[in-house]
């Protein structure tokens, strides 16, 4: 059994922040907190009527890959492309002479809108020669345009051609020449215009071009071509006005706009100021409407964007059907009606134990939504649920709809109305230290938004994933969770994880699973503590273990902050700050004398300090040491194979030797000023249950039942010992397992427990102190100050910012 994995966005945004500052440049709220309002009969609501589409391919071979995508639809039927193939035979194969064709799936389904069942399967191979793959088919108006890339054998070139068939009867009405190289194409109708955008790759400067037909008028190859900047693709088409219509284009900086006008076929470039209400970023999924508006899937629900009053309208929120939202945000937007919609899109299953997903298996889905004549949830009052751009995971997405369910009186709804401000491309960021500097501004901006408008009583009920905003972490903020998490007994859960989640004996936020970021090493090289080093034996490790090559890349300043957060509590206590004390001396002494000024680039090594966070692919090279976050498992025992079987995680240089981090991935706060704490309790205690535990684990997490935690453990142990999962290897396809692979045993398992108990602070940052931290600390590695100068003034400055919180 072979699988390519690939993690969960959720890992991202546990891990930081990458997904929120990859699609940020608007902040603040899109409107005001829908907490503790009550639903009413008429609030919108939408039955789902889910369609399970099976493609009618020879289920008695094995499958290479698979993928299917939606042609169109009308009023009676759904015309559904798939096209993938069949695993190639392996051994002494004569490759000139193999027939690809025969391994190629290329398949139309038509499918009975009312019933769901398939009408017919068409197979293109019949169709097209062997040389040709369809790649690509739009229906609409009893017209099917089926796009193909043909290859030439003798001149190695790859050209791409459009062919008309009328649907019914497959008769070809018209076939055109779409050039050559790599591109690809995507159709467009905005009312009684047809565009069709062609993306044309190139090595020195990527373009695209347009075809354009109205009823009086049709216009060919209309390039947009910008010699200062590649455009990679057509995003998103806007109408403006009867002729006006603009177009947005992804390129490696941002969104650029353009002018077409459908009646002279001339593109010109608009004022991008123009849209500055807009979003961009994540205009990914637009659809154009036959009610003539542009409507987009977000990660939350569907906007309505109206370029007149230059506002996006949230139409659709997941929350209001009865479809878990973790499938919903795998779909994109099939058509659109008044009191309908429809989405459909591949769903991939999970793969047990990696926090990851099957990419090779996959379940198109089509869901027909219609407006309720009645909210089923009238009478309850909505308790609203923040988490960033309205992710939440699978089994998060379980739980909330079985509270929503089970629950009387509230209604959980998720919004994502906060977006960070900052808008620094991650694309332009190529070290430790930049990708540092950047968190710290996100953790500021969001933490600002957040504050205020707890305060302003305008803010969320509850928080998902907050944890890391240290900020919060105030009873100003946030409730404290005790009375809801109750004394939980030691034998049965983690209960140190919780303990070193509190922050002046209140729990903020509770970790419902939870990842472990430290030195992962052998546990040989340990301190006298046996959980970590003191900044004295870390040095001697450093130059002796490691020839001096660093596994934490930040240079001097963000290193140093790196080493304050682990040790936050022996500086900050109850509103109080103390910089004076010996602990704080020996870690900038430490850092002055052992790190560099800055981290190296990205360029300069292959990965940044943290190389196991994403669990993606992993060096051969045995190591001795890495700086690693693993959220599971799978990240766990990924990195046994990267360090040859060495399976401690100590903590990082400390003035005390303390253990790891735990680091969180899922977590849960409720807001100081909920609508009512107590209901909001109620979800927090269930998220403690078995159900929710046994599936967090089974997915492969780390979870504070420990008879989940072991339990799944030993079931992975096996799992992982019996499967040839390449990627945990570092190895991706049918590639040869390595000869040194590592046998999981229950003692790896005993040792990972162990590793959790010794976590001795839970990961969290404060993005304004440690931009004072970064501010002031150089002038004393620099020797420019004394260190008893910088911390009377880092002192200062940072008692300021918590007496201005309060």
């Amino acid at each position: 059994m072979k699988k390519t994995l690939c993690k969960a966005t959720a890992v991202a945004l546990a891990a930081s922040f990458v997904f929120s500052l990859a699609a940020c440049n608007k902040s603040g709220g899109k409107s005001g907190s829908h907490g503790g309002k009550q639903i009413t009969a008429d609030t919108p609501w939408y039955d789902a009527k889910v369609i399970d589409f099976e493609p009618e391919y020879d289920k008695s071979r094995e499958i290479e890959y698979l993928y299917s995508s939606l042609a169109g639809i009308d009023d009676d039927k759904i015309t559904i492309l798939t096209y993938g193939n069949y695993k190639l035979p392996t051994g002494n194969v004569n490759w000139e002479t193999l027939d690809y064709s025969d391994y190629s799936i290329n398949l139309l389904s038509i499918v009975d809108r009312a019933s769901g069942n398939t009408i017919k399967t068409l197979d293109f191979n019949d169709y097209f020669d062997s040389d040709s793959t369809p790649n690509n088919a739009v229906y609409h108006d009893g017209i099917l345009t089926v796009t193909i890339a043909k290859w030439d054998p003798v001149t190695y070139e790859m050209s791409s051609q459009e062919v008309d068939f009328n649907l019914d009867t497959m008769e070809i009405l018209d076939t055109r020449d779409m050039g050559s190289g790599s591109q690809s194409s995507v159709n467009h109708k905005i009312g009684d215009v047809d565009i069709t955008a062609v993306s044309h790759w190139e090595e020195t400067n990527s373009y695209i071009t347009l075809n354009v037909k109205t009823p009086d008028n049709s216009f060919e190859n209309i390039e947009i071509k910008d010699e200062k900047e590649e455009i990679y693709n057509l995003a998103a088409i806007l109408p403006m006005d009867d002729t006006k219509l603009t177009l947005i284009l992804d390129t490696p900086t941002g969104s650029a706009f353009y002018n077409l006008d459908t009646k002279t076929g001339t593109v010109s470039k608009a004022d991008k100021k123009d849209f500055d209400w807009l979003d961009t970023t994540l205009l990914y999924n637009a659809f154009n409407a036959a009610d003539g508006n542009v409507y987009n899937m977000t990660p939350a629900g569907i906007t309505k964007i109206d370029t007149k009053k230059k506002a996006e309208e949230d139409i659709f929120n997941f929350s209001w059907c009865p479809v878990s939202r973790n499938i919903l945000t795998n779909l994109y937007i099939a058509d659109v009606n008044d009191d309908s919609f429809i989405l459909c899109g591949e769903v991939y299953p999970s793969v047990k134990f990696t926090q990851g997903y099957d990419w090779n298996s996959s379940n198109f889905k089509v869901i027909e939504f219609t407006k309720a004549d009645k909210n089923p949830n009238a009478g309850k009052r909505i308790l609203e649920l923040f988490t960033s751009y309205g992710y939440t995971d699978d089994v998060m997405s379980e739980a909330i709809m079985n509270f929503n369910q089970t629950n009387d009186k509230y209604f959980i709804e998720v919004t994502d109305r906060y977006k960070s401000g900052v808008d620094i491309s991650y694309d332009e960021i190529h070290s430790d230290d930049e990708e540092s500097e950047l968190e710290n501004e996100y953790y500021a901006d969001m933490s600002k938004q957040l504050t205020m408008d707890i305060i302003n009583g305008e803010g969320p009920d509850m928080f998902l994933d907050v944890s890391h905003l240290n900020q919060l972490n105030n009873g100003n903020y946030l409730a404290d969770l005790t009375p809801y998490v109750g004394n939980l007994d030691q034998n049965k859960y983690f209960t140190n994880i919780i303990d070193i989640s509190k922050v002046d004996g209140k729990l903020y936020n509770l970790p419902v699973c939870f990842g472990i970021s430290g030195i992962h090493t052998s546990a040989e090289y340990a301190g006298a503590s046996g959980t970590g080093f003191t900044t004295e034996e870390y040095e001697k490790f450093l130059h002796d273990t490691l020839n001096g090559e660093d596994v934490i890349a930040n240079g001097q300043a963000y290193y140093f902050t790196k080493l304050f957060n682990s040790m936050r509590d022996k500086f900050l206590s109850n509103g109080k700050v103390d910089f004076t004390g010996p602990e704080f001396a020996e870690l900038a002494e430490f850092v002055k004398e052992n790190v560099p000024e800055s981290s190296r680039t990205w360029e300069e090594g292959e990965y940044g300090s943290n190389v196991v966070v994403y669990g993606g692919p992993i060096d051969e090279e045995i190591k001795k040491a890495l700086f690693s976050t693993s959220y599971g498992f799978y990240d766990y025992f990924q990195a046994l194979n990267q360090l040859n079987g060495a399976n401690a995680i100590l903590g990082i240089p400390s003035s005390d030797g303390r253990g790891p981090q735990a680091v969180p991935y899922t977590s849960i706060s409720i807001s100081a000023q909920a609508y009512d704490v107590d209901a909001c309790g109620e979800f927090v205690k269930y998220l403690l249950s078995d159900d929710v535990q046994v599936k967090y684990s089974e997915m492969g997490n780390f979870v504070l039942s420990r008879e989940a935690f072991r339990n799944t453990a030993e079931e992975a142990v096996k799992y992982f010992n019996e499967n040839n999962i390449n990627s945990i290897y570092g190895y991706y396809g049918d590639d040869e397992l390595p000869d040194n692979r590592v046998k999981y045993t229950s003692e790896h398992i005993d040792t990972l427990e162990g590793i959790i108990t010794n976590c001795s602070i839970m990961y969290a940052e404060d993005g304004e102190i440690n931009k004072v931290l970064c501010e002031e600390m150089p002038a004393y590695f620099s020797g420019q100050k004394e260190l008893s100068e910088v911390v009377a003034i880092a002192q200062e400055r940072v008692q300021k910012i918590l007496n201005e919180r309060g």
